[in-house]
């Protein structure tokens, strides 16, 4: 089970404009990526050495904040874009519909920003 969800945010023109989420599965022994887009979510299960090539590709320049993982928390209206697919994978209570605002409500709930510019 994943115990700390890391949130990154890709960042244009100083502005949060896309969100994915990453943890650690200590069953698996392998990180667990899950990006959301409009169309089709990917995810992936890494091994620490694949992950640290991930990692090296794809964080610089972008934001990461951690927070402990919750129990999925129920949702008028979820989103099936990538704001509202990590709110609920992460459990975090937000009405935050763009990046912008899940950074805020992240804050909000004790997220620690642990990587970025």
């Amino acid at each position: 089970m994943i115990a700390d969800w890391n949130v990154c945010f890709q960042i244009i023109a100083g502005l949060p404009a896309h969100v994915f989420a990453f943890g650690y599965d200590p069953d698996g022994d392998v990180w667990i990526v899950v990006d959301p887009h409009h169309n089709y979510t990917e995810v992936r299960a890494l091994k620490l050495e694949a992950f640290d090539a991930w990692a090296v590709e794809t964080l610089p320049g972008r934001e990461v904040y951690r927070i402990a993982a919750r129990k999925q928390t129920r949702m008028w209206f979820p989103g099936l874009w990538c704001v509202g697919a990590v709110k609920r994978l992460v459990g975090l209570k937000s009405g935050a519909l763009s990046p912008a605002g899940l950074r805020r409500d992240l804050l909000r709930a004790g997220a620690r920003r642990v990587f970025g510019p």
